[in-house]
């Protein structure tokens, strides 16, 4: 087939289960999903950022992995085209001229002015305009308080700054090529501006059902990922090894092979979902098992998905000073959800009522 001929095999994006899948949110899944991998892509960083041998930020940034550089990148990418999309959507939803040029298609523009529907060739000629400007105009028709929803959308006015900042980290990473955020930054970036943001426009712009799609599966302790980073990056001093493990429980949760089960019903037999479950629980478990007989390792319930599969990997290590030996634990994995973290991330002790147990210390 000739280039022209592939472009043409695509279709649009319309019913999909319970709601309309929209690229935006199909973008912003993609960046949560990549900013709530950063722990894993670099899971040393938090223990040698601390360290005493680094004497500059330059050596610090050595230390930022290859992994955690792509993760960075697709969630500035995944974020602003979210924030993009999501504000076009407000401004079709109006009117597509608002933020979609046809001038030199007079059919095409006759079309946009009666909201009719498009061919696909007529909506490859139709050019829409840049972030920058689409920002700028809805802002203008926000404060002139010509749309009709317009005191609904101050959040737009109170993420200006917000916005404008996330696609001036895009352009420099898609024109220039040179700029990754650093760990910490990026936390408080994503964590304080951009997941209030992501927030109010979900629950202005997408009905509730689309939460099913774009955001974390509930964990077993009930804790809520995106939530909790809000409430910690607004801190004067915000605690980053409390945030990663937030963002490992948020990355895990999206992970967790488990399904939901809506069958209530104990008098009927077993759904699809349950069987399904009911397979990837007792492989998850016989793992978990093996893994347990191997050296001093204990096997506990995991937080994000309450499978009893969470595996302390322990060792012993001798005292210089006195002799003696003593265990210690140095990593947390689940064999069910893929949970995983190092001894270097701190576990609150107000997370016991959550049923989280300190694993470097309590067990």
């Amino acid at each position: 087939m000739k280039i022209e001929d592939l472009k043409k095999e695509s279709f649009t994006l319309e019913k999909k289960q319970a709601y309309s899948l929209d690229l935006a949110l199909i973008s912003l899944r993609l960046a949560i999903k990549a900013y709530f991998s950063t722990y894993k892509a670099n899971p040393t960083y938090l223990g040698i950022i601390n360290s005493k041998a680094l004497h500059n930020t330059k050596a610090a940034d050595n230390h930022h992995t290859t992994d955690f550089c792509e993760a960075s990148t697709e969630t500035i990418f995944h974020f602003q085209h979210f924030a993009e999309l999501s504000c076009k959507k407000i401004l079709r939803d109006v009117h597509p001229l608002l933020c979609d040029v046809a001038i030199k298609k007079p059919l095409v523009l006759y079309k946009l002015l009666k909201n009719e529907s498009l061919t696909a060739d007529e909506s490859q000629s139709v050019k829409s305009i840049e972030f920058s400007e689409t920002l700028e105009n809805l802002i203008v028709l926000i404060n002139k308080k010509a749309l009709i929803d317009h005191d609904k959308l101050s959040f737009i006015i109170e993420h200006k700054e917000t916005l404008k900042a996330l696609n001036d980290l895009r352009n420099r990473i898609s024109h220039r090529g040179l700029f990754i955020m650093r760990y910490k930054a990026l936390d408080i970036f994503i964590g304080k501006y951009i997941f209030p943001f992501v927030i109010a426009m979900t629950d202005h712009c997408y009905p509730n059902s689309t939460r099913n799609y774009w955001f974390p599966k509930k964990t077993a302790c009930s804790i809520d990922p995106i939530h909790e980073i809000i409430t910690e990056c607004n801190l004067t001093a915000p605690n980053h090894k409390k945030i990663a493990l937030l963002k490992e429980m948020g990355r895990a949760s999206y992970e967790n092979p488990l399904e939901i089960e809506a069958n209530t019903d104990k008098t009927v037999g077993l759904t699809f979902s349950e069987l399904f479950n009911e397979r990837t629980k007792k492989r998850a478990v016989q793992v978990a098992n093996f893994e347990q007989t191997e050296g001093n390792r204990i096997k506990i319930k995991c937080p994000v998905c309450g499978m009893p599969t969470l595996i302390i990997y322990k060792e012993t290590h001798c005292d210089d000073d006195d002799g003696t030996y003593f265990d210690y634990a140095y990593e947390a994995k689940c064999e069910c959800c893929t949970f995983s973290i190092h001894y270097d991330v701190d576990i609150p002790d107000e997370y016991e009522k959550f049923g989280i147990e300190n694993y470097w210390n309590d067990l």
